[in-house]
């Protein structure tokens, strides 16, 4: 996944950031340097080891401690060959439910309404980022961290529909069982919008998918690429 700013708590992606010099000219964020107290220094970002994907299977313990549930067979353009969902359910309240956005009834579009595997995080992202948003189930999975062998992982999304039904079908729809994850045989979001007041969600006792409002109050299971 490519590196998100947070900006006046919009996130956006670090390649879209320009910034606007004093004689007016627009540069690339990656053009930034800093000044030390003695001399000017270029903004470098710390590159992370390779990930040796052959230590890794569906069902199997991801790099944060959560479940592999897909695996596209190769890295895709966006950086990424495999799907992770956390280890649990976000604890919320004595239910463990939230409403899927505090904004009930105005469409957020074509952005926040991607079906398909690997587009979870940008349907999280316009979520959060909609006009009069103040609290969602995608702004929960954004704040979730997960550690996991002395790592801190803090880029978790809340999945599109495909997503959570690849999450079903491989985790938690198992013969025989039991399931891996501890599911709970309830229904929980997706980040995929259906129309101005609904969204998609999924039944984990059986499987069905189908629209409920946004006010509604479900299970919530962040997921995470690598």
């Amino acid at each position: 996944m490519g590196l998100k700013l947070k900006i006046n708590d919009t996130i956006v992606d670090a390649a879209d950031v320009r910034i606007k010099k004093p004689d007016d000219s627009i540069v690339s964020a990656s053009a930034v340097r800093y000044y030390d107290g003695t001399e000017w220094k270029d903004v470098s970002i710390e590159q992370e080891e390779p990930i040796d994907y052959t230590e890794y299977e569906v069902g199997g313990t991801g790099p944060a401690g959560g479940y592999i549930f897909y695996d596209a067979g190769e890295v895709t353009g966006d950086g990424w060959r495999m799907l992770e969902a956390a280890p649990e359910d976000i604890e919320i309240n004595s239910q463990n439910t939230f409403v899927w956005s505090n904004v009930e009834t105005e469409e957020i579009g074509g952005s926040a309404q991607n079906p398909g595997i690997g587009m979870g995080l940008e349907n999280t992202l316009a979520i959060i980022n909609q006009e009069g948003h103040e609290e969602s189930a995608a702004q929960l999975t954004v704040d979730y961290a997960t550690e996991n062998l002395g790592s801190t992982f803090g880029d978790w999304f809340l999945p599109s529909e495909d997503e959570l039904n690849e999450m079903y079908t491989t985790l938690h729809d198992l013969d025989p069982d039991p399931s891996i994850g501890g599911f709970a045989d309830d229904s929980y979001w997706s980040s995929t919008e259906a129309g101005t007041t609904g969204a998609r969600r999924q039944s984990f006792a059986t499987g069905s998918d189908f629209a409920s409002t946004k006010s509604s109050e479900r299970r919530v299971r962040p997921a995470r690429a690598f």
